[in-house]
């Protein structure tokens, strides 16, 4: 089942855990859509621990205000479950720096299904030995 909650002015903490239940208790959403929304560091922090455990196929997380810490909160979370079922994961137009890449570039060499198709040519300036996986 898909689930498109993009442009609906979702933000924080407090929409990160209301997902994170959502998902918890609907196993049946494949494919998410956040796109555009105001998740920032802290909802992407509430809602990635809920990732290791749901079917999720696809995530869309564009235009949401990420920045380093939440990508190193999605990075750790996919380096320690390395066989979900995440193929597409899409996190264009965030405030993700040079210094929250390489946790994610890591979490994403280790789920190896996963790709992230709008990364690849900034890990290969900062990652050159894990950008190889993400040149698909």
């Amino acid at each position: 089942m898909d689930l498109d909650l993009s442009c609906n002015l979702l933000e924080g903490e407090l929409c990160g855990r209301g997902l994170a239940d959502l998902l918890r208790s609907n196993r049946s959403i494949l494919r998410l859509n956040v796109e555009q929304n105001s998740l920032g560091d802290a909802g992407l922090h509430s809602l990635a621990p809920v990732l290791q455990l749901h079917p999720l196929e696809c995530l869309n997380l564009s235009l949401n205000g990420i920045g380093d810490e939440g990508a190193r909160a999605l990075g750790a979370i996919l380096e320690e479950c390395p066989n979900m079922p995440l193929t597409a994961l899409q996190l264009s137009n965030n405030n993700i720096s040079d210094s929250g890449f390489p946790s994610l570039a890591r979490g994403i060499h280790h789920n190896p299904k996963c790709v992230v198709p709008c990364f690849a040519p900034v890990m290969s300036r900062l990652c050159p030995r894990l950008s190889l996986s993400l040149c698909v």
